[in-house]
Order: C-alpha cells, then structure tokens, then sequence
C-alpha cells in the first residue's frame, strides 16, 4: 500500500471513531491499521474500516483488535473479559510504587502478590514485568478472565512467576501456604 493510499486510509479511520476516541483518535487508528495490517495485508483497507465503525460504536479498542495496552505492556484482549479502564492504570501505579519501594529495601527478597479478580491479567502481569523479583497469583470467579490471563502470563513469558487460578476469591488460594505472606494484595472489581 502506498505511502499516499496509507495516510488517506488513516484521515477516514479517524473520521470514523473521532467521536468515541476523542483526543486519541490519531493513535487508535494508528493502532488499528497497525493490527488490521498485520492480520490481513491483503485486505487491511476493508478490515482497518470495519473495525474503526466498531470503535466508533462504542466497543473497546482493545476487544476491537485483540491487543490492550495498560501500563506499558502489550495484551491480548477478547470480547469475553472487560477492557482495562485508563482509570485502572492509576492503581497499577501506585502498585509498582509499592513494589519498587520494597524492591529497592531489600533486592534479594522475593515480592509476593495477590491479584483478585484479576480480568484480563493487567495487573498481574505489569508488576511481574515491571518488578522482577515480585511473584504473583492470580484469580478470578469467570473461567474466560483466568483463560485471558494465562493466555496474557503466556504471550508475555511470566509462567515462572504469575499462576493464575479459577474460584471465588481466595479459595482457589487457599491450602498454598500464602497466608500471611503477602506484601501486596490487590483487587479492581468491574464497575
């Protein structure tokens, strides 16, 4: 596709979803024909408009082409599992502020971590790439959240150090000698 025929395609994939994306219309549909190129060259054109009438519908752009950003990392996303809010980043912050302060105490000491009703992973995983020395577990009551989140613990090489677990709160947890062990425990329930 041609430098010219690219940026047309962009201006109308912005025109499209100006309204539901506001101010971050350049970069989502950056990100769309980005995603739309890398799963159909062939026919991007036709797919990068389908899913710019979508965004501008009102469906998340993280359900719209797989893939979430949240605090850095790239995950994947479904239409099963709700799209980490840019509200929920402020949280994850103040988790790695904790982590990091920790971290910086005592560097040889493994962080532990609950996340509860961890959705798509985000958290889990942002402070387990964020910190390296953090060890986290992870559960959720919904089997498609505890999917996306292995699926995401997967896709971001963290299987040594995120498990992730399918139950009502902490009794998936419970019998695995973690009581009284975390620094951190943490939880963002839809809203």
């Amino acid at each position: 596709m041609a430098s010219a025929d690219l940026q047309l395609l962009k201006n109308r994939v912005m025109v499209i979803i100006a309204e539901e994306a506001g101010s971050n219309a350049e970069d989502e549909a950056e990100r769309i024909l980005d995603a739309a190129w890398a799963m159909k060259p062939g026919n991007c054109p036709e797919l990068a408009l389908e899913w710019a009438v979508r965004r501008a519908q009102g469906t998340p752009l993280g359900q719209v082409i797989g893939r979430q950003r949240f605090l850095g990392i790239d995950l994947l996303a479904t239409k099963d599992v709700l799209a980490p809010r840019e509200e929920t980043e402020i949280l994850g912050n103040e988790v790695l502020a904790i982590l990091r302060t920790l971290s910086r105490e005592d560097p040889e000491r493994e962080l532990r971590m609950i996340d509860m009703g961890c959705g798509s992973g985000n958290l889990a995983c942002a402070a387990a790439v964020a910190v390296p020395q953090v060890r986290v577990w992870a559960s959720d009551i919904t089997e498609s959240c505890a999917e996306l989140t292995r699926a995401n613990v997967a896709h971001l090489s963290l299987q040594d150090r995120v498990q992730v677990s399918q139950g009502d709160l902490f009794a998936p947890l419970a019998g695995k000698g973690l009581e009284g062990t975390m620094d951190v425990v943490v939880m963002n329930p839809p809203y």
